[in-house]
């Protein structure tokens, strides 16, 4: 059932101030990492709390294929900054989002303003959205079962 659709929520008597979306594509969710979230929102008081991940590389150093089909730095200004003096950069995981349902009715959007992090190791973080996907996971996960 969508959020989005409150008036269908009200009819069937369901009210509530948080909900959680949950991706089906994350074989890798731990139920205690949903909890977590709930905790932290709760104790944070946030709008909203969700799943993340660094990045294996630093963004900074970027590039982008442009029109004329050559490559350029995203930002430039970092061409030569040492690697380990960018900052830390987040990307949202795609597991699972805690949100307070009368902020994401009025917002429409899944990350809330004040939405705090659930920082998950990497090895934790794989999206199973394309075939290739799907064969790099059978290939690092031989023991589970997946799809």
């Amino acid at each position: 059932m969508c959020i989005r659709d409150r008036t269908s929520l009200i009819g069937l008597g369901i009210e509530f101030d948080r909900f959680c979306c949950i991706y089906p594509t994350v074989p890798l969710l731990d139920p205690s990492t949903i909890t977590k979230g709930f905790e932290i929102m709760d104790e944070t008081q946030a709008s909203g709390a969700f799943s993340v991940t660094t990045f294996a590389f630093p963004i900074f150093r970027g590039l982008r294929v442009n029109d004329g089909g050559t490559l350029e730095m995203i930002w430039p200004e970092h061409e030569f900054t040492r690697s380990n003096d960018l900052p830390e950069a987040y990307h949202d995981a795609g597991q699972f989002y805690w949100l307070q349902t009368q902020t994401f009715l009025e917002s429409h959007r899944m990350y809330a303003a004040d939405a705090v992090p659930i920082i998950l190791p990497r090895h934790l973080v794989q999206d199973i959205d394309t075939p290739e996907a799907v064969s790099y996971t059978h290939l690092t996960l031989p023991t589970k079962r997946i799809v």
